[in-house]
């Protein structure tokens, strides 16, 4: 028997007849699972290759950017800027601190001026008595 090809046919017959074989030699299919198991494997590996070649060139550009100059000129401002900030929060402390002393001297003399206005008081009733 001859096929469109040429050929006798032989070659479609001893591939079903090697499938029939196989099915029978691995009737659950392991040595399938087997070599699926090992191509997702060879994948997972490939990824993870790409992986680490997508970050080291990543590392390597940031690096060069950094050894550049361009990243450290920013990183210099901003430590500037933070600088500037500290010294502004300082300064606002020092001026709080002077508020609660400030309030300290004001409830110290709050008594002593409640005492004065009541003494002027008193004065100013006995000198009007006596006028």
């Amino acid at each position: 028997m001859s096929t469109p090809d040429g050929s006798s046919g032989h070659a479609h017959e001893s591939t079903q007849h090697e499938e029939t074989t196989e099915g029978t030699r691995d009737p659950f299919g392991i040595d399938r699972l087997s070599v699926d198991y090992d191509y997702l494997l060879y994948r997972i590996q490939d990824h993870v290759t790409s992986i680490q070649l997508s970050t080291t060139e990543i590392c390597r550009q940031q690096n060069q950017l950094v050894e550049q100059g361009i990243i450290k000129d920013a990183i210099d401002v901003n430590i500037e800027e933070m600088h500037r900030m500290l010294q502004k929060c300082e300064e606002l402390e020092a001026h709080f601190d002077m508020l609660d002393q400030i309030d300290g001297i004001v409830q110290a003399f709050r008594p002593r001026l409640d005492a004065i206005v009541r003494e002027h008081r008193e004065l100013t009733r006995s000198t009007e008595r006596k006028i």
